[in-house]
């Protein structure tokens, strides 16, 4: 049978295990790390119980009386919403060309306020340290462990030095710094003692677009003076405002389970008109600008999602093997009667068809004539 080919054999046995691995790694690879820190999210449903996500953020937005929607790309829908909410998940400053499609939204009307929080903070990080501070003392080096393997991660990720934009400016990058006074127009407002905001990097706010913006220093280092939280007003007639966070250890799922963060959150919702808020959930970089919001994948869209993305190619593959195994192009192997080599009548039509293609009437006749004599002769001596 079929089935047994050992070269069949082979390959349906390697393809099974590569398969097999994948659903191996797959699984160790969901399973490392015991928190969810996926990042600057909320629709997606493993995002909810993530200590770096947003839905937290989205619930108090809702609970205030705001419609909110979610989109992954940047595209004519934005000009529906008067908020928008982006945690920019890219260790660096945005792309010009999105800062451009922004701007222009933001020019359209003077309700228009964006939320920009920065990437450089990590809330996995915020919690394994204090974690380590209550943990019993057999369990301390664990949680060593892994706070090591997340400043690693983090810090390898980071953009490093200088980094400039129109909106704000890094001038260099530290280690997490818990911020322990206030300065700026809201510092009134928040107890420092009990708020849980840090400092990642010494920013500033670009002096040479003063003639685009006006910028309000909401909530400030009191200690290094560096903005924290700073508003841009554009100074066109029609211009809205950006809201510029330096990071987003006061509006991240953990950190807001703080009260004092939350009084944060809460003031930075009240800058945003009561209207439609649209979280930017654009993944890893700078979001996509598109004419359209709709999904270019369609139906396929659900061979991306975790943990479909690693395990639809393996079967592909598996598929794609079984098919070149079982139905190669040219068919099943099977038996035909071979033609005899020995029928004169074959050489008889061979000689018709060289006669035909030498288009000489007589030469024809003279061969007939010549081949009817033979068999004369042949049947005379017989």
């Amino acid at each position: 049978m079929m089935w047994w080919n050992p070269i069949k054999q082979v390959l349906f046995i390697l393809t099974a295990c590569g398969v097999a691995a994948n659903f191996a790694i797959s699984a160790a690879a969901q399973d490392d790390n015991p928190i969810n820190s996926n990042y600057g999210q909320a629709k997606e449903e493993r995002s909810h119980n993530s200590v770096n996500g947003t839905s937290v953020f989205a619930e108090m937005f809702r609970d205030s009386g705001r419609r909110v929607h979610f989109a992954k790309r940047i595209s004519s829908r934005i000009n529906k919403h008067d908020t928008i909410v982006w945690f920019h998940n890219k260790f660096g400053s945005p792309s010009r060309e999105v800062e451009q499609e922004l701007e222009q939204w933001l020019d359209q009307d003077r309700k228009h306020v964006l939320i920009y929080v920065g990437r450089d903070f990590d809330a996995e990080l915020m919690y394994w340290r204090n974690a380590l501070q209550v943990a019993p003392a057999n369990q301390k080096p664990d949680i060593q462990r892994q706070i090591n393997y997340v400043e690693g991660r983090w810090e390898g990720r980071r953009y490093g030095g200088e980094d400039r934009s129109n909106w704000f400016s890094v001038i260099s990058q530290h280690d997490m710094q818990r911020v322990n006074s206030f300065a700026g127009s809201w510092s009134y407002l928040i107890n420092p003692n009990r708020a849980e905001i840090y400092r990642t990097a010494e920013w500033a706010i670009p002096n040479q677009y003063a003639y685009k913006y006006s910028s309000i220093a909401l909530l400030v280092d009191g200690a290094t003076g560096d903005p924290l939280i700073t508003e841009l007003e554009l100074n066109s007639f029609t211009g809205g405002r950006i809201i510029v966070c330096q990071n987003g250890s006061s509006l991240l799922n953990l950190p807001l389970i703080n009260s004092e963060n939350r009084k944060i959150a809460s003031l930075i919702i009240d800058e945003c008109p009561k209207s439609s808020v649209l979280f930017l959930e654009s993944g890893i970089g700078d979001p996509e600008i598109a004419d359209s919001d709709q999904n270019t994948l369609g139906v396929w869209s659900w061979a991306t999602k975790k943990p479909l993305c690693y395990m639809v190619p393996h079967f592909v593959l598996l598929g794609i093997v079984f098919c070149f195994v079982y139905f190669p192009i040219f068919g099943r192997g099977k038996k035909i009667k071979p033609e005899a080599n020995t029928d004169f009548a074959n050489h008889l039509q061979a000689t018709a068809q060289l006669l035909q293609h030498s288009k000489n009437q007589r030469l024809a006749q003279q061969k007939i004539e010549y081949a009817q004599s033979v068999l004369e002769k042949k049947h005379q001596s017989h």
